[in-house]
């Protein structure tokens, strides 16, 4: 995947792809991020994951960052709630083997 982004003109600082194998870090990747590419599953899916990603970074974070930066995490969670699975789909990247 990292080739195919390259190749179409980005660039990155760092590319960390996370499945199971790296699970236990999801927080740690995900607040470092500058963007996160959801794939694979259904639709449902990636909105349920991102959801429910959001909703551990609050609570992981909650005392060890300000509160300014807690309202981006609440805000990003409330705003995805609100997003139809079609919404999802258009803000998702389809990888598919």
């Amino acid at each position: 995947m990292k080739t195919c982004f390259f190749n179409s003109g980005f660039k990155f600082k760092n590319f960390k792809g996370l499945d199971n194998r790296n699970a236990k870090e999801k927080s740690e990747l995900i607040s470092e991020a500058e963007v996160v590419i959801l794939a694979g599953g259904h639709v449902p899916t990636p909105k349920k994951v991102l959801i429910d990603m959001l909703e551990e970074m609050i609570h992981e974070q909650l005392n060890l960052i300000d509160k300014e930066e807690l309202n981006n995490y609440i805000n990003a969670k409330k705003y995805v709630q609100t997003l139809t699975e079609d919404e999802v789909k258009n803000l998702c990247v389809e990888v598919k083997n």
